[in-house]
């Protein structure tokens, strides 16, 4: 038996005599075996890096591949402008004061306005601030031909409520926004709406009082 075939199958080499010497009885031989082990191991080191770079090789090409295919699928979506809802899916109501419904919105809707980019961190949840692209809320009235109200009043998918006052529209001129960082917002990612001001534009927004009014998964805005 080899050195190297002891090592992988852990059983020390078998010293084979001839003549008288096979029939020999000797002492057990516990310096050569330490000094066996340390071999096996200086050889196992040796051989190591061999062994292991075809299937780190192998490794780095199954990363690579994913990776590649996670960018690749990534550009796809957004050269298709995949949603994680249909198109024709109703997101916005805009109701009166007495809560007859003005009008619907779906997405298609709201990208046939003029669109809108400003930067800001979601509050309370820890994240850095990202580039949310939307419709203004005086530009959303405007084109519906409705009038600044004195207040909006903001429900979200999840029973949260905020009022949005009309000074916060004409001096911040809050988005609906509908991507951030160039994706569509699904529902357990803050979506498919919500009301983005322009934090990295006005830091005197970084407050309690504007936390509140950004309001995520909108669903209906109120006129008063």
């Amino acid at each position: 038996m080899s050195t190297l075939s002891a090592c992988l199958t852990g059983h020390a080499p078998v010293t084979r005599g001839r003549g008288p010497r096979q029939m020999q009885r000797r002492r057990p031989l516990r310096l050569s075996s330490r000094v066996w082990w340390v071999s096996c191991a200086w050889l196992l080191l040796a051989l190591g890096p061999f062994v292991a770079l075809p299937a780190f090789a192998d490794r780095s090409a199954a990363v690579s591949d994913a990776t590649r295919d996670m960018a690749s699928g990534t550009t796809r979506d957004m050269a298709s402008g995949t949603t994680p809802y249909p198109r024709d899916m109703p997101l916005l109501r805009l109701t009166d004061a007495a809560g007859k419904s003005l009008v619907t919105l779906t997405l298609d809707d709201l990208e046939a306005l003029p669109g809108r980019e400003v930067v800001g961190p979601i509050p309370d949840s820890g994240l850095g601030a990202s580039h949310w692209y939307g419709v203004s809320l005086r530009t959303l009235l405007a084109r519906q031909q409705l009038p600044l109200p004195e207040s909006l009043h903001a429900y979200a998918l999840n029973d949260y409520d905020a009022i949005i006052p009309a000074s916060d529209l004409t001096r911040y001129d809050p988005i609906v926004a509908y991507r951030r960082d160039g994706h569509y917002l699904p529902v357990d990612a803050y979506g498919p709406l919500i009301v983005m001001y322009p934090y990295d534009s006005h830091p005197e927004l970084y407050t309690r009082i504007y936390y509140n009014r950004t309001v995520w998964q909108l669903d209906e805005l109120q006129l008063r």
